[in-house]
């Protein structure tokens, strides 16, 4: 726009002929325009570009929020069954690779349709939930992050327990079952 405007000034000194106080005006008329539109236009870029930053923050939040959802059971908080199975694929390829042991626990609640039928879906529910931290707090005590629960469904879960023989997943299976209790 600034070269434009450059450009007409000559051409409006050819037209107007000698008429100083008239070319003085408009050059400031077109100036004050030149600088009012770079003044709008940055703020209108700089609003632009905040709200636009923003909204990719919430954006960014969001997909973060609909990947833990669909990587994870909603009421306990564990691995759903695709994501465990995932892993578990994962491990077992691992496993066979480096010829390393790798022990997967299933734990099946009993009767947990009686609990339902009994007390209700909200107390089956807490029950799920406290499975869950059990599980999960199994998982962060051993210290071993390479530990993975998940709920494989209605009232089955799941530990993998990768680097880990039998006689070691007997105990971790012994100390899960003590505090389901």
């Amino acid at each position: 726009m600034t070269s434009f405007s450059l450009l007409l000034l000559p051409g409006m000194y050819l037209a107007l002929g000698w008429r100083p106080a008239l070319l003085a005006f408009v050059s400031i008329i077109l100036v004050a325009m030149v600088a009012l539109s770079v003044v709008l236009g940055h703020r209108i870029f700089y609003r632009l570009n905040r709200r636009n930053f923003f909204d990719g923050r919430e954006l960014k939040r969001k997909r973060q929020q609909v990947e833990y959802l669909a990587r994870h059971d909603q009421l306990t908080g564990l691995y759903n069954r695709g994501e465990f199975d995932n892993r578990l694929e994962e491990e077992f390829r691992r496993s066979e690779r480096y010829d390393s042991p790798l022990s997967l626990l299933m734990i099946d609640l009993d009767h947990f349709k009686k609990i339902n039928d009994t007390h209700g879906h909200s107390a089956g529910d807490d029950v799920l939930r406290t499975i869950g931290t059990i599980l999960n707090r199994e998982a962060s005590e051993s210290i071993r992050h390479s530990d993975v629960p998940g709920r494989y469904g209605g009232e089955e879960f799941c530990l993998l327990l990768p680097e880990t023989r039998p006689d070691g997943a007997r105990k971790v299976a012994q100390r899960v079952r003590e505090r389901l209790k």
